[in-house]
C-alpha cells in the first residue's frame, strides 16, 4: 500500500528496501533451500517489511528533530535582526527552506506510520507469497542447480544422461 502523499520517490525507496531485493542481508541469506521452510521465507520478508519501515520512522523523527532545532535557532536569529537588515532576507529564505523540509520529513515519516498501521503480512498462499518463495529458492539456489536447469531448458536428453552418469 503506497502513501499518495508520499510522492513516487519516497514509496519508489521504500520498494527497494524491501526483503525481496536484500536476501544476502536477511538471516536466511547464507542458508542452502533444503535448510529453509516457506514459512521462513515469509516470515523473514513480513519482518523485514516492518523492520524497514520502523527504520524510515526512526530515521525521519532524527531529522525531525534536527530541522526543528535548527529552525528555532533560525527563527531567534531572525528576531534579533533589526527590520532593515539585509540579512533578514536571507535568514527568511532559510526559514522557509527549513519549513518546507520539516513538512516533507513529517509526510514521510506519516506515510511510514499509515504503511506499518495499515502493514498486511503476506501468506502462504497469496500471490505475493509464492511470488517471494520463489524469489528467495532461486536466490538460494547452488551454482550446479542452476547449471543442471540451464541443462534441462536447452537439451532434456543431455539433462537426462548427465543425471544417469551421477
Amino acid at each position: 500500500m503506497q502513501n499518495p502523499n508520499a510522492g513516487p520517490e519516497f514509496n519508489q525507496a521504500l520498494a527497494q528496501l524491501s526483503a525481496a531485493r536484500n536476501y544476502k542481508s536477511s538471516n536466511l541469506g547464507s542458508m542452502l533451500n533444503f535448510q529453509v521452510s516457506d514459512q521462513q521465507i515469509i516470515d523473514d520478508y513480513n519482518n523485514s517489511k516492518l523492520s524497514q519501515l520502523n527504520s524510515v520512522i526512526e530515521r525521519g523523527n532524527a531529522q525531525i528533530a534536527g530541522i526543528t532545532e535548527r529552525l528555532n535557532s533560525a527563527n531567534q536569529l531572525l528576531s534579533g535582526l533589526p527590520s532593515g537588515d539585509a540579512r533578514r532576507t536571507s535568514s527568511e529564505v532559510f526559514i522557509k527552506q527549513l519549513n518546507d523540509d520539516l513538512k516533507s520529513v513529517t509526510s514521510a515519516v506519516t506515510g511510514a506510520q499509515d504503511m506499518q498501521k495499515n502493514f498486511t503480512p503476506i501468506g502462504l498462499e497469496s500471490p505475493e507469497g509464492l511470488k517471494e518463495i520463489t524469489s528467495f529458492r532461486t536466490f538460494a539456489q547452488l551454482p550446479e542447480e542452476r547449471a543442471a536447469q540451464q541443462l534441462y531448458q536447452i537439451d532434456p536428453e543431455s539433462y537426462r544422461t548427465a543425471v544417469g552418469l551421477g
